[in-house]
């Protein structure tokens, strides 16, 4: 089944909010936690709290789910490597494809 959180993701324009959303549940933070923390400091420029809202839940569903602890911990550790810029991209491109199916089967046509 499609979801439309693939839409909600390429509309966020700063890559860095999704890292900050991913790092933040990582360390095990609670979402009132990562709320706070993303809509009282706005260093992203996200003007309404209801799109904040919707982008944080886009980013946890794409985001946040797991074949096995292993895949949890390669994601993880190449998101938290600040120097490997090209690496955190691939990975959320590979974590997206295996959380969204939509996103996937766009890539299948596309790239396939």
């Amino acid at each position: 089944m499609y979801t439309s959180a693939i839409n909600v993701i390429a509309s966020i324009s700063d890559v860095n909010f999704i890292y900050d959303v991913i790092m933040s549940y990582s360390k095990d933070k609670d979402i009132k936690y990562i709320y706070d923390k993303l809509f009282k400091t706005d260093k992203y420029n996200i003007r309404t709290i209801k799109s904040r809202k919707r982008f944080i839940n886009a980013i946890l569903a794409s985001f946040s789910e797991f074949i096995n602890d292993n895949q949890k911990i390669v994601f993880l550790n190449s998101i938290e490597q600040n120097h490997l810029i090209n690496i955190k991209k691939i990975s959320l491109y590979i974590q997206l494809s295996i959380n969204d199916k939509l996103f996937y089967d766009i890539c299948k046509q596309e790239y396939g």
